[in-house]
């Protein structure tokens, strides 16, 4: 018995009976054996349903007890497509040779048995398929099924009688059938403008052919269903056993008059009496105005808060930072006797007219300037000094001489116009130095 057993021992069950022969007297033909023998069955089964052995145990009052013939199968269960040929295993040993061994095969579905298979060794009488007669003098009794069909699915039993044991493994066979599911549960909840991916994946089917259809009926059904016609289609995934498995997939957009519908999956295949149905509810509403009104009310209130915080520096300060980048780009050039920063160069809207002013006072500087080539940047000036000072006529008009075109800006100018026109300046150190400080 121990040549059969696979595995940890820790992975088995074991069961002891007192085995009844049913009234039959007759000594086993054996050395040693008795007529007033006494029998027991040792079933052991291997709790991950790889095999189960049942031994017929012998036992003499002159001697310990014997294992007599042992009955083997590593087919506890079979679940098998459509068209499969599956082998059952059955296999078996006696302690001694050319015994009257007779092996049968029955098949019991719908509480009817039905004979498929039988063989006699003393009388070399078979009928039936399915088991190669060589092989049974081996004590291999395994069963092929035939292509298998609907009608194949029930339990095969594997019997194996030498007088006065009898031994028998029930095997359960079944088809496999296409497992079927949606990604939704009975019930689906949409608020208007949403969408969804509605998916019916049928897995695990054999053969090949397989229907998966999507129709949509009101609340308590109706005789003609609206079959979907903007269904997609995965392709057929193939397993390792030989199935397959196929995705029918929608997306669903509802209207308010959708709600209440009932959609439906449905899936049709060999292996099926019926057709498969998955299905759920739709439920639409309406979107939530309250919601709306929160956010919207929460973005102005955001709005004005940020307003509030950046509105008045803009308003006190029009240059921000103006007077001290003059500072910083004057400091930089050594025009400053002694450097100016800090406190005195606080922008503000009066420090920066009274720079304007001053400069613009000072018509030798235009003039310098002009002869440089740099008259750009004494209108440059009098757009600065324009801004501030509208009565700096002086100045215009010390422009307009020097400029034939009499071009006139008509903005103030920016950060970096007035550092690059302080830059240009840097040969008149003492009179920039002294206007700045004026201006501080």
């Amino acid at each position: 018995m121990r040549r059969y057993l696979k595995g940890s021992e820790t992975a088995l069950d074991c069961e002891m009976r007192r085995y009844n022969t049913g009234g039959i007297v007759m000594r086993w033909p054996v050395e040693g054996a008795q007529e007033v023998d006494v029998w027991f069955t040792c079933t052991i089964r291997q709790t991950q349903g790889l095999f189960v052995i049942k031994t017929f145990l012998r036992h003499t009052p002159a001697a310990p007890a014997q294992a007599a013939m042992v009955l083997v199968s590593q087919t506890l269960s079979v679940e098998v497509g459509l068209l499969q040929e599956p082998e059952l295993h059955c296999q078996f040993a006696v302690d001694h040779k050319l015994p009257n061994a007779t092996v049968e095969w029955r098949l019991l579905r719908h509480s009817e048995r039905t004979k498929l298979f039988s063989y006699s060794s003393r009388t070399g009488k078979r009928e039936g398929q399915g088991v190669t007669v060589k092989t049974i003098a081996g004590g291999n009794a395994s069963f092929k099924v035939s292509p298998t069909r609907k009608h194949s699915e029930g339990t095969y039993t594997c019997s194996v009688m030498v007088p006065p044991l009898y031994g028998s493994h029930d095997i359960p066979l079944s088809l496999k059938q296409p497992r079927v599911s949606v990604n939704v549960g009975s019930t689906l909840s949409l608020t208007l403008g949403q969408d969804q991916k509605l998916i019916c994946d049928a897995e695990r089917y054999y053969p090949l052919d397989v229907t998966i259809e999507w129709y949509r009926e009101p609340h308590g059904g109706s005789p003609t269903p609206l079959f979907l016609k903007n269904v997609l289609y995965s392709s057929h995934r193939h397993h390792q056993d030989g199935t397959y498995s196929l995705s029918a997939f929608f997306y669903l957009q509802p209207d308010l008059e959708d709600s209440g519908y009932k959609y439906t999956c449905r899936v049709s295949h060999k292996s099926l009496l019926n057709p498969i149905r998955k299905s759920f509810y739709l439920v639409v509403s309406e979107p939530d105005s309250t919601m709306w009104y929160i956010t919207a009310v929460g973005f102005i209130i955001a709005m004005l808060v940020v307003l509030a915080c950046v509105l008045p520096q803009y308003v006190a300060d029009p240059y921000p930072n103006l007077a001290e980048t003059c500072c910083f780009y004057l400091n930089l050039l050594h025009l400053l006797e002694p450097p100016l920063g800090g406190a005195r160069c606080i922008s503000s809207r009066e420090t920066l007219c009274k720079l304007a002013s001053l400069v613009a006072q000072h018509p030798q500087i235009v003039r310098d300037m002009a002869a440089a080539g740099h008259l750009h940047w004494c209108r440059i000036l009098l757009g600065l000094a324009k801004g501030c000072d509208k009565k700096l006529n002086s100045f215009v008009q010390e422009v307009t001489k020097l400029d034939s075109s009499n071009f006139l800006p008509q903005q103030e100018v920016s950060v970096p116009v007035l550092s690059s026109l302080l830059i240009m300046t840097s040969d008149r150190r003492p009179a920039v130095s002294t206007l700045l400080q004026h201006t501080a």
